[in-house]
C-alpha cells in the first residue's frame, strides 16, 4: 500500500512538472462557437481550392495531422482541422450526452455550415471516423466524398465504454504525464520513430491544462461503442476511400477493413503493409497517393 502511494504521489508530481514545462507558450488558431461551445480548428491553403476537413481520433487533436497538411496544401487543398468537442484547445463541458456520436457528427455538420460554407472531402481517423460515417448519414449534402482511416466502427472494438466510469477521470488528470502517454501511444505506431518527443508533448498538453479533459476523453467512448452505427453503415452513398495498416493493433485490418468495405457499396479499401493505426503521421506520404488517386478517379 506505501509503494501504491509513493507511486501515484511520483505520477502527480510529474503532472506538476510537466504542466510548468510544456504548457507555456501555446499556440492556438482559430474558434468558431457552435452550439454555444468553444470548436478549436486551423485553416490553411487558398480558400478557393476544394476544401477537404480532417479529423482526429480517440485521445487526438489537430496536432496528428501535422504531417498530412503540409503535402495536401502543396497538391491544391485547402485543409481545416479541427480539435472535436472534448480534445486539443476545444471546449470540454461535463455533460456526457454532449460525447455521443449523434451529438459530435451534429456539432460537424453545423461547423460545415458556418465555417467551410460548401460540401466537403471528409477525412477522419479511428474515433472520427466513426463520427464521419454518422455525418455522411444525416448531412448527406455537406459530405462530397468520405477517406476513413483505419475507423472503429464496430462496437465490438471497444470492449469496454469506459464512458461509464467517468466518474474516475479526475485521477486519470492528475496521472497525466509523459511516461504514462508513450505507454499508451507507443503500440498503437506500426513504425515506432512516428511517435517522438513532439508527439507525447502535443498529445499531452491537453490533458495537463483543462481538468475536464480526462472526463470528455472517457466519455468520448461512446462514439466507439454506438450499437446502431455498424447496422446504418449499408446506407451510405457517398464514394469512400477505406485506408488501413496491416500492422494496426487497434482497430485489426483483418477482422474489420474487409467487412466495412462490402458494407458501403460505393467504396475502394486500400492497405498499407506495414503501418499501424495512424497512418497519416506513419506514412503521409502514401496517405496522399492513395487520396489524389481517388479524388481524380471521381472527377
Amino acid at each position: 500500500m506505501f509503494f501504491l502511494l509513493i507511486v501515484l504521489a511520483l505520477l502527480f508530481l510529474a503532472h506538476f512538472a510537466f504542466k510548468f514545462l510544456w504548457a507555456k507558450n501555446i499556440t492556438t488558431y482559430n474558434f468558431a462557437n457552435i452550439n454555444d461551445q468553444k470548436i478549436h480548428y486551423k485553416v490553411t491553403g487558398p480558400l478557393t481550392a476544394k476544401p477537404i476537413l480532417l479529423i482526429h481520433g480517440i485521445a487526438a487533436n489537430i496536432h496528428c495531422w501535422r504531417h498530412l497538411t503540409p503535402l495536401l496544401i502543396k497538391d491544391g487543398f485547402c485543409v481545416f482541422e479541427i480539435d472535436l468537442l472534448g480534445f486539443g484547445f476545444s471546449d470540454k463541458p461535463l455533460k456526457r450526452e454532449f460525447y455521443s456520436l449523434k451529438a459530435q457528427a451534429n456539432l460537424l455538420g453545423k461547423f460545415i455550415d458556418l465555417v467551410i460554407k460548401k460540401p466537403a472531402v471528409i477525412c477522419a481517423n479511428s474515433m472520427g471516423g466513426n463520427i464521419a460515417l454518422e455525418l455522411a448519414l444525416r448531412d448527406k449534402q455537406n459530405v462530397e466524398s468520405l477517406i476513413l482511416i483505419s475507423p472503429a466502427y464496430d462496437a465490438k472494438i471497444s470492449k469496454i465504454n469506459l464512458a461509464n466510469f467517468a466518474f474516475l477521470a479526475r485521477l486519470l488528470f492528475w496521472m497525466a504525464n509523459p511516461l504514462i502517454v508513450r505507454l499508451i501511444m507507443q503500440p498503437i505506431y506500426g513504425a515506432k520513430k512516428s511517435f517522438t518527443l513532439r508527439s507525447i508533448k502535443d498529445y499531452l498538453i491537453p490533458y495537463l491544462i483543462n481538468s475536464n479533459a480526462a472526463y470528455a476523453l472517457m466519455c468520448s467512448f461512446d462514439c466507439v461503442s454506438d450499437l446502431n452505427l455498424k447496422e446504418r453503415i449499408k446506407e451510405i452513398s457517398a464514394a469512400t476511400l477505406i485506408l488501413w495498416g496491416k500492422n494496426d493493433f487497434v482497430v485489426s485490418e483483418n477482422k474489420f477493413a474487409k467487412k466495412l468495405s462490402e458494407l458501403i457499396a460505393n467504396s475502394e479499401l486500400k492497405t498499407h503493409p506495414a503501418a499501424g493505426h495512424h497512418l497519416q503521421e506513419e506514412e503521409p506520404e502514401w496517405i496522399l497517393n492513395q487520396i489524389n488517386t481517388f479524388i481524380l478517379g471521381k472527377v
